[in-house]
């Protein structure tokens, strides 16, 4: 009998112990759940584009051409104008003198090939050309700027676009007689 009680005592414990390494093994399988991590590894590119530029083309000025002004009035230049186009339109006053009365500003945009660029044209009241003297009406308006591309441009394959401008000038009766000059700004940046 004594064989008999080991053996229930033993069995016993058994039970028991393996009871508790089922308990504690199910709290320590699910104590290891909530404890791993994942992981993953990712690659981080970039790239790096030339940067934009604009400048002046050689032949580049906007001009108005000559003209003489018995009354107040305007004088647009589009930008599909070249050198002797002769793509002017004159409002009212002022009489256009010569063969090649003005051309539109031509620049030249350069950049990574094939992008997008937005183009923001002067507004108008930014810009005036000064003529000579100290008295009388020596200044003119530049109003109305356009540009072709417009409102956006595309870089060629060699990375680079010629940008026309055009503007209307507003003249005045009593303009004083020579020659005017002024600035004007374009600035390009990629879309």
């Amino acid at each position: 009998m004594k064989s008999g009680k080991l053996t229930r005592f033993n069995l016993r414990a058994v039970t028991a112990a393996l009871a508790s390494l089922v308990v504690l093994g199910g709290v320590g399988v699910g104590i290891d759940a909530y404890a791993a991590d994942s992981r993953a590894t990712s690659v981080a590119t970039a790239n790096v584009v030339r940067p934009i530029a604009i400048a002046q083309a050689v032949d580049g000025a906007l001009n108005f051409g000559s003209f003489s002004v018995p009354a107040g009035g305007t004088v647009k230049i589009f930008p599909t104008a070249t050198s002797g186009g002769g793509r002017v339109v004159v409002n009212a006053g002022p009489v256009l003198i010569g063969a090649a009365p003005g051309s539109a500003g031509k620049l030249d945009v350069t950049g990574e090939a094939s992008l997008t660029y937005a183009i923001t044209l002067p507004a108008d009241g930014d810009v005036i050309i000064i003529g000579p003297g100290t008295t009388g009406i020596r200044t003119m308006a530049v109003n109305s700027f356009t540009s072709s591309p417009t409102p956006t441009g595309q870089l060629s394959a060699l990375g680079a676009q010629t940008l026309l401008v055009g503007a209307t000038l507003t003249t005045a009766a009593d303009q004083v007689t020579g020659a005017y000059s002024g600035s004007y700004t374009v600035r390009v940046e990629y879309n």
